[in-house]
């Protein structure tokens, strides 16, 4: 009986060190281990096994490819730094916050400062009601 490290180092490959684990180290392993389980489940069919592997390798392609097309289909913009108006918490009580709901439904993005960004003031509309 062999210790569980003696044992694991025993039955991965060679190039799995713990030293060195870069990028393409881990995909091997990763690839490896899928591999290796596939090997030990019982083969029924073996062109739905094939057809899982291209899958698993397949779709995670796919979605890099699409996400990168997404990037270069929607340019990058220069937006100036937003400033939300005020709202009070529940715990300030029902009417500024049903206040602070209603009044910035639309949440609107503002250039510089609001007055609610003060330290100390809960809230900014009471004189709007």
């Amino acid at each position: 009986m062999c210790s569980s490290q003696v044992c694991g180092r025993l039955l991965a490959p060679v190039w799995a060190s713990p030293r060195v684990m870069n990028t393409r180290s881990q995909i091997r392993l990763l690839l490896w281990k899928n591999w290796t389980l596939r090997k030990r489940q019982k083969l029924t069919d073996l062109f739905h096994v094939q057809i899982r592997f291209l899958v698993e390798i397949l779709w995670p392609v796919f979605l890099f490819i699409g996400l990168v097309w997404l990037r270069r289909a929607n340019p990058l913009y220069r937006q100036h730094e937003c400033h939300f108006p005020s709202k009070a918490m529940p715990s300030t009580g029902i009417l500024p916050w049903i206040q602070g709901i209603f009044c910035n439904a639309n949440n609107p993005c503002f250039r510089y400062q609001t007055r609610g960004e003060s330290p100390g003031i809960v809230s900014n509309y009471h004189n709007s009601v």
